[in-house]
């Protein structure tokens, strides 16, 4: 243990201190900590916080990478629906964006930046925009296909 009033070390029994000469209180004792960990706590080992920092950076690189991913699948795929004739491009790369988000926040969390949040709300609008369009285009190729029908069962009727 150590003494609370110059730090030097003691033996765990010692009443006084052999540095200082001062009496210690044994009750406190056993529930003293080494002063000096909590300095080398604080300041901590050069080697682990460069360590710490190519971590943090790698895991910044990571997350820009992805809110970017994320922005760039959503604002394709919203481009691709809004082109009638790509929609169902822009239908399969809605679930490319919600799939970047959902990794995002898996990864980091909720998702607190606007790229993501522009991601998911771009693939959200291509995905309905593109649910819509498919129902329309299945609803006038039946139609078409109806009408067709039509006309041959009405030019049977009339030769």
């Amino acid at each position: 243990m150590y003494c609370k009033y110059c730090g030097a070390q003691i033996s765990d029994d010692a009443r006084f201190c052999q540095a200082c000469g001062r009496a210690q209180d044994m009750t406190s004792a056993k529930a003293e900590k080494d002063p000096f960990d909590e300095q080398e706590k604080a300041w901590g080992d050069p080697t682990a916080t460069a360590q710490n920092d190519s971590v943090d950076l790698a895991a910044k690189k990571r997350r820009e990478g992805l809110a970017i991913e994320t922005l760039t699948w959503g604002i394709v795929s919203l481009a691709l629906t809004l082109f009638a004739s790509f929609f169902i491009l822009g239908f399969i790369f809605s679930f490319i964006a919600k799939k970047k988000a959902n990794q995002y926040e898996t990864e980091f969390g909720e998702s607190d930046d606007i790229r993501v949040r522009l991601g998911r709300i771009f693939g959200t609008i291509s995905f309905i925009m593109g649910l819509v369009l498919s129902i329309i285009v299945g609803i006038c190729l039946i139609l078409f296909l109806f009408a067709i029908g039509l006309g041959i069962f009405s030019g049977l009727l009339f030769f």
